[in-house]
C-alpha cells in the first residue's frame, strides 16, 4: 500500500500524537508499505501560533524510511495574541457561524499556504490518506478535500479530548464534527472517547477503539542512580516526576503548586519537571511564586528523550501529570513500563487508562489538595507504591505495546484498501 498520513506535527515536534504517527509510520515501511507524510514545520508546539516558535530546518526528507514533507507555517499579524483573539472568536460563533466560515477560520489553525499543493500531489498516488488531531484541523480539512476528490478512503484520527466543556469546545465545533462524520473509519483512543464520537451521530461499525503504546525494549539499560547523580538528588529522597507540556492545562502548574503541603510533611521531596513552558502557559508563574528556600527541591530538565527519559522514570517514585487535555496519555504507560504508579485527573480519557486504586490514583483536575494527598500516600506507603506499578507494568506488558496497536491499524487499512478496490476511480 502506499499510505499517506497528514498531521500539524512530526519529528522532531515532541508529544503524544507525534509519537502514534511515527510510531505507526515507521513500522508500515518495515513491513514493505511506502509512507508519505505530509506536515508542518512546527518544531516545537509554540510554533503553532508564535514565529518564535522553533521550526524545523528540513522541508523533505526522509526518516527511517518515512518521506517528510513539510509546509512552513505563516503567522498572523500580532502573533501570537492574534492566534489566540482568533481562536476564540471562533469557538465563540461556532454554534451558529456557517460552516463555510468555520473551516475558513479552520485554515488558519495552523496557517501553511503550500499544504494544499503539497497535499493533492501526495494524495493522488495514495491507497488511504489517514489524518491525525482534529483541534490543529486545516490538514484535516485539506485531507478531507483530497480524500473525496481521489475517491480514497479517509482514517481519522482525532485525539477529541472530552468530559471538560472548556476543552471540548476546541474539538467539537460544527465543522470539525462534519469531518469526523465524513471519514470512512476513525480511531479512538478510548471506550469513552468512542461513545462521545457515536453520540454524534457516527456508526458504530466506523469507530474503532486503538489507543496508544510502548516500546519495552527502551527501557532495557535505565540507571535511576545515574539520573540522581546528574541532578544531585539524594538517594533516599523520594521523586515526583511530571512529563509533558508545562501548563495549566497539562497540570504541570498544579503538581507544583502541590509540592508546598507535601513539603511539609516530606521536605526531602524532589519535582521533577520534563519538558517545555510555552507562553502563555501559566507555568512560569508557578515557578516565580515558588519560596527561594525550595528551589533546590525543583528540577527543570526540559524536553528528554532517549537514555535521559528512561533514566528518569528508573528514578521516579510518583509519576504525576493531572491533565485535563489528555484523550489517552502515553506517558502514563512510560511511566508504568518502568513500574511507577501514576495520577491523572478526572478527565477526558484518563479515567478509561488509569485504574484508580490499582495501578494508580485520580483526582479532580485542578483540585490541589487531592493532588497532594496522593503524591504523599504514594511516597509513603511503599507496599502500595509497588503493587500499582506492578500492576501498571503488567497492564502495559499485556495491551500497550507499540506492536500490538500497530497490528489493529494494518488490519483496518488492508480492509479499507481491499474495499476501496472496488470503488470507481476518479481522474485528478
Amino acid at each position: 500500500m502506499n499510505v499517506l498520513h497528514i498531521s500539524a506535527g512530526y519529528a522532531p515536534w515532541v508529544g503524544g500524537a507525534q509519537t502514534y504517527l511515527r510510531e505507526m509510520s515507521e513500522r508500515l515501511v518495515a513491513d514493505g508499505h511506502r509512507v508519505t507524510v505530509v506536515t508542518s514545520d512546527i518544531a516545537e508546539v509554540d510554533r503553532a501560533w508564535s514565529p518564535r516558535g522553533r521550526a524545523a530546518q528540513t522541508l523533505r526528507e526522509t526518516i527511517n524510511g518515512v518521506d517528510v514533507i513539510r509546509c512552513k507555517v505563516s503567522h498572523l499579524p500580532l502573533a501570537p495574541h492574534s492566534f489566540y483573539a482568533m481562536r476564540r472568536l471562533h469557538t465563540l460563533i461556532a454554534p451558529l457561524a456557517p460552516q463555510g466560515l468555520l473551516r475558513r477560520l479552520g485554515e488558519q489553525v495552523p496557517p501553511m499556504p503550500a499544504l494544499r499543493e503539497a497535499l493533492m500531489h501526495a494524495a493522488q498516488f495514495a491507497d488511504i490518506l489517514h489524518a491525525i488531531n482534529i483541534t490543529f484541523e486545516h490538514p484535516v480539512l485539506r485531507a478531507a478535500h483530497a480524500a473525496r476528490h481521489f475517491n480514497r478512503p479517509l482514517v481519522l484520527t482525532p485525539f477529541v479530548h472530552i468530559g471538560d466543556a472548556h476543552v471540548a469546545r476546541n474539538y467539537l465545533m460544527p465543522h470539525q464534527v462534519a469531518l469526523m462524520q465524513q471519514a470512512d473509519a476513525l480511531l479512538a483512543q478510548t471506550e469513552r472517547e468512542r461513545a462521545a464520537l457515536c453520540a454524534l451521530g457516527i456508526h458504530a461499525d466506523r469507530v474503532q477503539v486503538l489507543g496508544m503504546g510502548v516500546n519495552l525494549n527502551e527501557r532495557d539499560g535505565a540507571d535511576g542512580d545515574a539520573f540522581r547523580a546528574q541532578h544531585g538528588i539524594a538517594q533516599q529522597a523520594p521523586i515526583v516526576t511530571f512529563m509533558g507540556s508545562l501548563t495549566y492545562d497539562k497540570g504541570a502548574v498544579h503538581v507544583l503548586q502541590a509540592m508546598p503541603a507535601v513539603w511539609r510533611t516530606r521536605p526531602d521531596a524532589v519535582a521533577v519537571f520534563a519538558g517545555e513552558a510555552p507562553a502563555p502557559g501559566g507555568f512560569d508563574e508557578a515557578w516565580r511564586s515558588v519560596p527561594q528556600d525550595r528551589l533546590a527541591n525543583v528540577k527543570l530538565i526540559g524536553v528528554v528523550a532517549g537514555h535521559t527519559k528512561q533514566n528518569l522514570l528508573a528514578a521516579t517514585d510518583v509519576f504525576a501529570m493531572p491533565s485535563r487535555v489528555d484523550s489517552f496519555g502515553i506517558v502514563f504507560l512510560e511511566a508504568w513500563m518502568h513500574g511507577k504508579p501514576v495520577i491523572g485527573a478526572d478527565a477526558g480519557g484518563v479515567p478509561d487508562v488509569i485504574a484508580h486504586g490499582k495501578d494508580g490514583l485520580i483526582v479532580p483536575f485542578g483540585d490541589l489538595p487531592a493532588l497532594a494527598q496522593s503524591i504523599l500516600q504514594l511516597i509513603d506507603d511503599d507496599a502500595a507504591r509497588q503493587t500499582m506499578g506492578a500492576a501498571g507494568r503488567h497492564k502495559v506488558e499485556l495491551q500497550f505495546t507499540w506492536d500490538s496497536r500497530y497490528a489493529v491499524l494494518r488490519d483496518l487499512y488492508l480492509q479499507l484498501h481491499a474495499r476501496a478496490a472496488n470503488r470507481p476511480s476518479i481522474s485528478a
